[in-house]
């Protein structure tokens, strides 16, 4: 018989509101998979956007506490994707606030530490040839981090 986990809720620090995420991906399954595990697991809010242009209204007109990007978004890598967000947004979603994210990759050749842009602030990378529960693990350490991260 197996067990299930109860799901921990992973707040925002001293609001009780649980943690939002924008996980920015082109790729309909996986990105479908990964987000209905961490909601069940972590019990956060994670809103899925298949294209950048849906990226951007996302952000212009929600808060988010972390950014998951797919290094390649279609014909695009994750520095490319980070440029069209910034000369695009128009939103005061970000106007105080810098994002921390996190970038999936497929390849070790892809970890960059460098990713700052006036909004968004690179904290970390997970690859993504691995199994699914090691994936959303590795996330929950960005979730409960993410404020320290900016830091």
């Amino acid at each position: 018989m197996q067990t299930v986990a109860s799901p921990v809720t992973i707040l925002r620090r001293n609001t009780g509101i649980q943690k939002r995420i924008l996980l920015i991906s082109d790729h309909l399954e996986s990105a479908s998979v990964l987000s209905s595990r961490v909601k069940v697991l972590y019990n956060c809010k994670v809103t899925v956007a298949y294209d950048l242009f849906e990226a951007i209204n996302l952000l212009s007109s929600n808060c988010f506490d972390l950014i998951v990007v797919d290094w390649y978004f279609s014909t695009l890598n994750c520095e490319q994707v980070l440029d069209f967000i910034e000369s695009n947004f128009k939103g005061s979603s970000l106007k105080y606030k810098t994002i921390p994210l996190v970038y999936l990759s497929e390849t070790q050749a892809n970890r960059k530490t460098n990713l700052v842009t006036k909004h968004l602030k690179h904290v970390g990378y997970i690859n993504k040839i691995q199994p699914i529960s090691n994936i959303v693990h590795y996330l929950k350490f960005y979730l409960t981090d993410s404020n320290d991260l900016l830091n």
